[in-house]
């Protein structure tokens, strides 16, 4: 019985066409869970950040050096900056009144990007 060429180039198609969507669906998978670890690490930090925010405010300490303090124990190799009236340290971001004391924290994660 003769093969038709016609179905056997079909078949090679097909064949290199399912592992091309299988590839493609691995490496979609991979770069989505990347996203997702990274997101998780952030919000792990967030949380240890604002633990210590909140022991600190606990004590009755409301400074802005014993805030920025408190931020920076979960991640000491964050250095703090300020932008646009916050001073962020790692995730969070901390507003202060002129005389340093603290009003609010970020609502939106969006205001801390550079």
């Amino acid at each position: 019985m003769r093969h038709p060429r016609h179905l056997v180039l079909a078949l090679i198609a097909a064949l290199i066409g399912s592992n091309a969507w299988w590839a493609y669906q691995a490496i979609d998978a991979g770069i989505t869970r990347s996203y997702a670890e990274i997101s998780a690490a952030e919000t792990r930090q967030a949380l240890a950040q604002t633990r210590a925010l909140v022991r600190t405010m606990a004590k009755g300490s409301y400074t802005r050096q014993a805030l920025i303090e408190a931020a920076r124990q979960p991640v000491p190799e964050s250095e703090p900056f300020e932008k646009e009236g916050f001073v962020w340290i790692g995730q969070l971001g901390l507003k202060f009144d002129a005389a340093g004391t603290f009003l609010r924290l970020n609502e939106e994660a969006d205001e801390r990007l550079p």
